[in-house]
Formats: structure tokens, sequence, C-alpha cells
């Protein structure tokens, strides 16, 4: 018996298109003085999307990282991450940037998760809002030195218990690429706050801050005493998945491949089409 031959089977023309997905915004700034970790930014993991549309560009805007002045008090918000398009339209928030000990800025800001509350006994932490939310930050003991951890995509922010700051939140683990990696933890408190799954900002001897890991949303650590700065937050993060391959990509992504897929990661804003 002679059975018909399908020329097209198996193509990857054929398939249907499916995509996998991480989006997440920019991380909050950790604060100066007496200062609390920030949260990190809203995270949205898809896997096995169908809505994708061929043939269709889809829009990618990666958020900024709040940023934490040198030697100042001053912070500004962390940016949104989104991927727009016909059946896909995804936004996350930015991560809440960090307390002080300073009367005028001791709560946390509210984000993707929330802030740290800074080292006074009136201040409160910031809370985890909007699409993709993650945890809410820590609170702080009051002492004017230990800040309140930020908030991750995986846990709340640790609450200061001592003079020495608390950690952050931990992160959400991902192997959208082909390995395994933490993206969105929080920042750690002054004064030896470590940040959520060694991804987001930590402090050592009150004033020794490390930053967060570049473009995994996560949040800045805090600082004890100025003139020394926090850390800013790290830039946000989309990375896209695909059985097949884009025909275009603007932004400049990152392209490898893993078990036959195609992966994009984009740290600044673009675009794609398969």
């Amino acid at each position: 018996m002679t059975f018909p031959i399908f020329s097209n089977f198996g193509a990857v023309g054929s398939l249907p298109l499916m995509v996998d997905y991480l989006v997440v915004g920019g991380g909050g700034a950790g604060r100066a003085n007496g200062g609390a970790g920030g949260g990190a930014g809203g995270c949205i993991s898809v896997t096995e999307s169908v809505a994708f549309v061929e043939g269709s560009p889809y829009t990618v805007t990666v958020g900024d990282g709040g940023i934490a002045t040198d030697a100042s008090y001053d912070v500004s918000a962390a940016g949104s991450s989104s991927i727009s398009g016909p059946g896909v339209s995804v936004s996350v928030d930015g991560g809440g940037y960090g307390g002080s000990y300073l009367s005028s800025i001791t709560d946390g800001g509210d984000g993707g998760s929330g802030g740290g509350a800074g080292g006074r006994a009136s201040a409160v932490p910031g809370l985890a809002t909007g699409v993709g939310t993650g945890n809410d930050g820590g609170d702080s003991n009051g002492s004017g030195y230990g800040g309140g951890g930020g908030g991750g995509a995986g846990g709340v922010g640790q609450d200061s218990t001592t003079t020495n700051g608390a950690d952050g939140g931990v992160g959400l683990a991902s192997s959208i690429t082909g390995t395994e990696l933490y993206y969105a933890g929080g920042g750690g408190g002054s004064s030896e706050g470590n940040g959520g799954s060694g991804v987001g900002g930590s402090v050592t001897g009150g004033n020794t801050v490390t930053p967060p890991v570049a473009n995994t949303g996560s949040g800045g650590a805090g600082d004890r005493n100025l003139p020394n700065p926090a850390s800013s937050g790290a830039d946000g993060v989309v990375i896209i998945r695909s059985n097949k391959p884009a025909t275009s990509t603007t932004g400049s992504p990152a392209v490898t491949t893993d078990g036959g897929d195609t992966i994009y990661k984009f740290t600044t804003s673009g675009s794609i089409t398969f």
C-alpha cells in the first residue's frame, strides 16, 4: 500500500505559533539615610500563549529602574513594562521606592512590589498594586538605621528587627531562556539587608551598597547615612520565547536558541513580528 506524502508535515510554517513571555517592570530605588530597599517591578510569566497573530507587529516597552540620586534623598519612579498588539495586551508596574528616616519621606512607595518602610516608628511599607503584582514591602523597627526590605515577586520584604536592615523579598525563578534565573527580587534595607534571591540590591557595613543585577527588575538597596547614595533599581526586561523565529525585530533584542525555540531578550524598548 502506498501512503500519501505530506511534504509540509513538521515544517515550521505548518505549526501554530506558540509563545512564552516574561514581562518585568523596572525595580524601585532604595532610599538614603536610614533608608529602605526598593520593591521589585511587577512580573507576569505566561506559557504556551496562542494569542499572538503572525504578520502583526507587537510593541515591547521596557521600564527603567527608579533612580537614587547621588548624595540625595530624592528618587524617581520606576517605569512599567509591556507587550501590546493584536490579541495581547499586558502591562506591569514599576516597583515602589524605599522610605527614609526623614519625616517627609518615611513611607515606602506602592508599585509592582512595595518599597520598604524607612527607619522611623511611624513609617509604613509600600503595597503591591496593579497587574502582575508581587508583594508588599517590609516594616522597620523605628530605630533610625534599620530600613525594611523591598517586596519581591515571590515574597514580602522582611521587617527590620534591629538596627540592621531587613532582607528584600525573594524573586521569581524562570527558565524561559533555557537556564533557571531569578528576576524581580526586592532590595535590602540599611544597614545589612540582603537583596532578594541574590538579584536585589544589598547593603553591608551601613553604606557599602551593591546594586541589583541589571535587567532583572529588582529593587535597589537603602543606605544608612548621607552623603553615601542608596542604589537605583534595575531596569526591567521583556523576554519572548517562540516556536517560530520572528520575521523582524527592532530594539536590538539579544537572540538565542534553546531546544528548537528562539528566545528574544529585550533590555530596551522595541517591537517584534512573527
